[in-house]
């Protein structure tokens, strides 16, 4: 459950888990910054560091069969 305070609003839903199928890739665009343990780094607000005019492709080998996109990452 979420609780919004007086002068917040939502402006966008919930997004559906990105699938990648067996021998399929996609390409973000704007991918989030990650460590050398593959995990998503964020700034001193909380916000996942974004590596702005970047694509990078994601092929089924190296993620997950399911992923969410982070906050600014687009599916190009």
């Amino acid at each position: 459950m979420l609780v919004l305070k007086d002068h917040e609003k939502i402006v966008v839903g919930p997004a559906k888990m990105i699938k990648i199928s067996p021998r399929t890739y996609c390409v973000i665009k704007n991918p989030a910054v990650r460590d050398a343990a593959g995990k998503v780094v964020f700034n001193s607000f909380g916000e996942p560091k974004v590596r702005f005019g970047e694509l990078e492709i994601r092929s089924f080998e190296d993620w997950p069969e399911q992923f969410s996109l982070q906050v600014n990452e687009e599916i190009d």
